[in-house]
């Protein structure tokens, strides 16, 4: 429908008219100014209004008056309320649902003020009314990808989605959202939408993506195992005296196209276990008989392994978020001078805790082949790194010479020993450089580093 077909321009009282119980527009933001506008020189753009009998959902008063309801408009009549206007020029337009949801949705969503949340509810909106994704496009000016992340917002719990979107001590994005859109669990995303715009949130969906990651292989890994001859080790029998180690392949980073390869002897049977942290321990049959264990010394041991696995998980997620930051790390003139402290840390630590920075991480990043002759890769390294103009390249270089990995952690985990907390500087020179570029710790992170976390603490009662 043309709203400028079939319309009448009236001046209407104020209080005949009421807001569209379906506005997209929750929040009409501050409204000083325009109210100031309109004391000065009235309301110089009419309002688009439809009998409030062919509305949905009002409430309408029993006077015999007719009342209106607002389609588009809504700021300037709560403005021209606030200034004491009595009437408002409209533009009377009858419309049925349809219409008046579309025109309110076009006319609202390419306001720059909009919420995430309420955009979303928008083009949900549409989609509820039958259009198709192409032709929400096409209406709003969007791309098709953006309206289908839009929808994946709208698919969270809607009254979750309210409370962090009011919340103003958070700090929501666009690519928050994308982040939980690569999680295909709903559940799971409804969980971690809670945390969304806190510190723990990374966290939160790095640990998420490598469940689902290594939910997606061990099927995968199972077959590769079954067409090995490997046979499934019970929960009981794996901490049993009657088998040895042939091997562990973490599946939250595990590719198929790796193969599962173990230590064992080439023509003894297999067996293997997958615990709940993604481990695939590999065993064979111990070849002399040992002393059998008891049931307590098995739980123990299994709850030792437990402990660890939480550890490695915890610290392994760590690593991909501080990787993750540095890798997306805009330079900018205001942190030249932090990016140069982290060097100067960085240069100071090497030196005095002997670390070995990675030659082949550095080629790499400098785009040169490190499994090339040294003497060649060593000249083309140094060529590049004086004729570098790229300074996007300089925090992940100062980055690697603090010697980062997977494994860089505060705890200690003895073969046969819960973990227990443990000291490291190296780390500690990480974080405090990259706090200092904004680095925002997760609840996790802070309690591994000072040796709150739970997991630390298992087997102080043991």
């Amino acid at each position: 429908m043309n709203i400028n077909e079939h319309r009448s321009l009236k001046q209407i009282p104020v209080d005949r008219l009421i807001p569209h119980p379906d506005n997209p527009r929750k929040n009409l933001g501050d409204l000083t100014e325009l109210t100031e506008s309109v004391k000065t020189v009235g309301i110089l753009q009419n309002l688009t209004v439809t009998p409030a009998e062919l509305v949905e959902g009002v409430e309408i008063p029993d006077d015999n008056a007719q009342y209106y309801v607002v389609i588009i408009g809504h700021r300037r009549l709560a403005a021209a309320k606030a200034a004491g206007l009595e009437t408002v020029p409209c533009a009377d337009v009858e419309m049925d649902r349809k219409e008046q949801l579309t025109t309110m949705l076009l006319e609202n969503m390419q306001r720059s003020d909009l919420t995430v949340y309420e955009q979303a509810q928008g083009f949900q909106m549409m989609i509820d009314l039958g259009a198709s994704v192409e032709e929400v496009a096409e209406k709003s000016g969007f791309s098709q990808t953006t309206v289908r992340r839009r929808l994946k917002i709208a698919e969270l719990d809607q009254e979750t989605l309210r409370q962090v979107s009011q919340d103003e001590g958070r700090q929501l994005s666009l690519s928050d959202f994308d982040k939980l859109a690569e999680i295909k669990s709903i559940k799971t995303r409804n969980k971690l939408l809670k945390d969304i715009g806190t510190y723990s949130f990374e966290y939160g969906v790095k640990g998420a993506i490598r469940e689902q990651h290594r939910n997606e292989v061990i099927p995968l890994a199972k077959k590769q195992l079954k067409e090995m001859g490997a046979t499934p080790l019970p929960e009981t029998e794996r901490y049993s005296s009657s088998y040895e180690d042939a091997g562990h392949i973490n599946l939250d980073v595990w590719e198929p196209e790796n193969g599962i390869k173990h230590s064992g002897r080439k023509n003894d049977e297999l067996f293997y276990h997958i615990d709940h942290y993604g481990t695939l321990s590999l065993f064979q049959k111990k070849k002399r008989t040992v002393k059998k264990k008891s049931k307590e010394e098995i739980e123990k041991e299994r709850a030792i392994a437990d402990a660890q696995a939480v550890c490695k998980e915890t610290t392994a997620v760590a690593y991909e978020l501080r990787k993750a930051f540095i890798d997306h790390l805009p330079v900018t003139q205001k942190k030249l001078p932090i990016l140069l402290k982290g060097a100067a840390i960085a240069i100071s630590i090497s030196a005095t805790l002997y670390l070995g920075i990675s030659r082949k991480t550095i080629a790499r990043l400098y785009g040169v082949d490190p499994d090339g002759s040294w003497n060649v890769v060593r000249e083309q390294t140094v060529e590049k790194a004086i004729a570098n103009e790229d300074p996007m390249l300089l925090p992940q270089i100062i980055y690697t010479a603090f010697s980062d990995s997977d494994t860089n952690r505060y705890y200690d985990a003895y073969s046969g020993s819960y973990p227990h907390h443990t000291d490291n500087l190296k780390l500690d020179a990480l974080y405090a450089w990259l706090s200092m570029l904004g680095y925002q710790m997760s609840d996790d992170e802070r309690a591994m580093k000072d040796g709150t976390h739970e997991v630390l603490h298992r087997g102080d009662e043991k």
